[in-house]
């Protein structure tokens, strides 16, 4: 019975895991998903595991320990895009704008992580108009934004995203511009 003991090791790591990370219990979670990445490399569930690992990183502001664990996850994964994201609000937070915008720029809609909650390329469009806009790149910030108000007229960031339109066309002496992104 040792061995079918062993065999179920994986599965009560991996939940543990999860159930002190619903806890708030960040650095317990964390240890059990190290064990399950460390122990059990070639279980399916250790790319999740990697994933919450960087996540709880990202979320306790270590995000050097984040970023190095974000890395970890394969390109081709399920992940990679949730993966990608979150490497763009990491550069963003540490005012890396120019990485971020390169994260952002190749995030796709699908995220594995929220379903269908969440469109991950227009939030990370958005974060994009703002990155150009922290390094003074008014021309790109407009033209994202104009591009997000296209693709997505629904998005729930759409006040955030006109805002920043009319903020850039002023910016740009384009009045005209400001007040109709305003009307609209």
């Amino acid at each position: 019975s040792l061995s079918k003991d062993r065999s179920r090791a994986p599965d009560v790591i991996f939940s543990r895991a999860c159930v002190y990370y619903k806890q708030d219990k960040r650095d317990l979670a964390a240890a059990f998903f190290k064990k399950m990445i460390e122990g059990y490399p070639a279980d399916p569930r250790a790319l999740d595991a990697k994933f919450m690992l960087a996540s709880i990183y990202k979320e306790q502001g270590r995000y050097k320990k984040a970023v190095d664990t974000f890395k970890t996850i394969p390109r081709g994964s399920r992940l990679a895009n949730d993966t990608c994201f979150n490497l763009g609000e990491i550069a963003f937070k540490v005012k890396n704008y120019s990485r971020a915008v390169e994260f952002f720029r190749n995030v796709k809609p699908k995220s594995e992580i929220f379903g269908e909650k969440a469109n991950l390329e227009e939030l990370a469009r958005y974060q994009m108009g703002l990155a150009y806009y922290e390094q003074g790149k008014i021309y790109e910030t407009r033209i994202v934004c104009e591009d997000l108000l296209e693709r997505y007229p629904e998005s729930k960031s759409i006040k955030d995203v006109r805002h920043l339109l009319v903020i850039a066309y002023l910016k740009q002496r384009k009045t005209d511009e400001a007040i109709q992104a305003y009307k609209d």
